[in-house]
């Protein structure tokens, strides 16, 4: 095993060991001893279940591994969108999988504890939403160890099994309720495919079809590049605003903005890339170069993270 694969495996391991003693703690507190038996029966069918997924990524990491050494683009773009297409498919088979056969599933290991086999059964319904997420997020990972940066797909794993699964499991008990710890692993899914399809996905659409793909997998997925995460950053940096102006009573409409305010140098140059965007979508059809739109993002959001960082905007007096 190369030091790549060792890596990843390694943060995989120490994430999951973490997790799991969270997830017991908070089970003790919310569902008690037979929501800790619970959870163990979850585990080991999960266990089954993800096996699938780890199946195909190491049948398709050398084919990755080629194209890539070869600068074969088209090929490796056409085993991205394949993949996606299964690992998507087989989460929706896998998932109803889960929610049909909950109660046969929590028989077979407590069928002798009829309290714990109604919550076991219950529990694995609500928890069933993960699969439909985890084999996207075991391929973008796996799919990074295929072009030999383990530090970047542990980065991956370690995001997806510890990072965003603390914050939901200690989060969305407290707040929603106790039944919430059961889907939280499936929101950390969530999560962790917004990041790191984002991430694969910006780096292909990013360069032009004509010209030769030199994949960085470090630079994919840096936050303050020209990637996927960086532009996803800036939405929700975005949102965030906006969201704080709606809680202080700022109106943010258009009909709310005087004709004769005055706009600094930045806010011009950002209104005039917003107004740009009807011609670059023309300009990107006609080319057939999803590239074009990719890089417009990417130029329009690295423009507002400069005028963020220069101008107070919620403090702002117009």
């Amino acid at each position: 095993m190369n030091q790549n694969k060792i890596l990843q495996k390694d943060s995989s391991n120490i994430s999951i060991s973490l997790v799991n003693m969270l997830y017991n703690f908070q089970l003790m507190n919310f569902a008690k001893e037979d929501g800790v038996a619970a959870y163990g029966v979850i585990m080991y069918v999960q266990f089954i279940f993800i096996a699938i997924y780890i199946g195909y990524i190491i049948g398709a990491a050398p084919i990755v591994g080629y194209n890539y050494g070869a600068a074969n683009r088209e090929e490796l773009q056409n085993v991205f969108k394949k993949s996606v297409i299964l690992m998507s498919s087989s989460g929706l088979i896998l998932t109803v999988l889960a929610l049909v056969l909950a109660p046969l599933l929590a028989h077979i290991f407590v069928g002798y504890d009829q309290e714990l086999c109604d919550l076991t059964t219950k529990a694995f319904r609500l928890f069933a939403p993960t699969f439909l997420l985890a084999g996207l997020n075991i391929f973008s990972s796996g799919f990074f160890t295929a072009l030999n940066n383990g530090l970047v797909s542990a980065i991956i794993s370690f995001l997806r099994t510890l990072v965003f699964q603390l914050i939901a499991v200690l989060l969305f008990p407290s707040i929603i309720g106790g039944d919430s710890i059961w889907w939280s692993v499936a929101v950390a899914e969530a999560v962790s495919t917004m990041v790191g399809l984002g991430a694969l996905k910006y780096f292909i659409l990013k360069v032009d079809p004509r010209k030769t793909m030199l994949f960085d997998p470090k630079e994919s997925i840096d936050f303050n590049g020209n990637t996927g995460p960086f532009i996803q950053y800036t939405h929700a940096r975005i949102k965030s605003i906006l969201r704080k102006a709606d809680e202080q009573g700022i109106s943010h409409s258009a009909a709310s903005v005087k004709a004769d305010s005055a706009l600094s140098a930045k806010e011009i140059r950002i209104i005039k890339i917003l107004n740009t965007f009807p011609a670059k979508v023309a300009e990107a059809g006609a080319a057939h170069s999803p590239a074009l739109i990719a890089n417009y993002a990417y130029e329009l959001a690295k423009e507002f993270n400069q005028y963020y960082h220069d101008t107070p905007i919620l403090r702002e007096e117009n």
